[in-house]
């Protein structure tokens, strides 16, 4: 073929195939991360709210939430795709990928932060973590043509 061109077709179809994971997990971790937080976000607001005296310190008790809310999902997003995403992806390829398996990934990743022992007051971590890792495997199973 003129200029190798069959060589590039097949570099070009074999460099989509490769980016369907990578989307696929780009995506996962953005809505997972941002709905995961959504616990965080609470507990700040909720937290928050309750500590305020005045109007004024509950007007600026819910910019700090959305501030921690924000932050969280961009700590949260880099450490789904980074860590989490080739493990997902082995998971996926040896069949094991599962909303078990997720949540328990999800979890593990809040474990393993807070060093394995936590009071009962950070449970809140510990539900983001799950809900993060079940709903990566949702957006992830469902959604294999991005």
């Amino acid at each position: 073929s003129p200029c190798g061109l069959d060589a590039l077709t097949r570099a070009a179809a074999l460099g989509v195939k490769c980016m369907k994971p990578i989307s696929n997990a780009t995506i996962s971790s953005m809505y997972s991360s941002a709905l995961g937080c959504v616990v965080i976000l609470l507990w700040a607001a909720v937290t928050a709210l309750i500590e305020a005296n005045e109007a004024i310190e509950s007007l600026t008790s819910v910019a700090g939430a959305l501030l921690i809310y924000s932050v969280s999902v961009v700590l949260v997003f880099a450490l789904a795709f980074v860590v989490g995403s080739p493990i997902y992806y082995l998971l996926s390829k040896w069949g094991a990928a599962n909303y078990i398996t997720s949540s328990v990934l999800g979890a593990s990743f809040v474990l393993v932060i807070f060093g394995f022992g936590f009071g009962v007051d950070h449970l809140y971590w510990l539900l983001a973590g799950v809900i993060t890792g079940g709903f990566y495997h949702y957006v992830y199973a469902n959604h294999k043509n991005i």
